[in-house]
């Protein structure tokens, strides 16, 4: 009984780890053609930060700073649209 309830602690745990860590970790959208259709304004070489599925930031190349290591997805030459 003992080993069961460990066990199960066990997965317990790692199921709440892996799921802390997926969402505490950033993607960035670099270098694309930022739109927003709502307000028509147009931003080049922007940088979108996104955490889960949360976009946290939103700035150009010059506010924002990717860190070293980070995962990003290169956007140059593409077009960035709400939705």
């Amino acid at each position: 009984m003992n080993s069961r309830r460990f066990a199960i602690i066990c997965v317990a745990t790692a199921a709440l780890l892996a799921s802390t860590n997926a969402a505490e970790q950033k993607s960035y959208l670099v270098g694309g053609t930022l739109i927003n259709p709502g307000t028509s304004q147009v931003l080049d070489n922007a940088v979108i930060v996104i955490e889960g599925d949360h976009i946290l930031l939103v700035g150009s190349r010059k506010e924002i700073a990717v860190p070293t290591g980070s995962k990003w997805i290169d956007c140059k030459g593409k077009f960035i649209l709400p939705g």
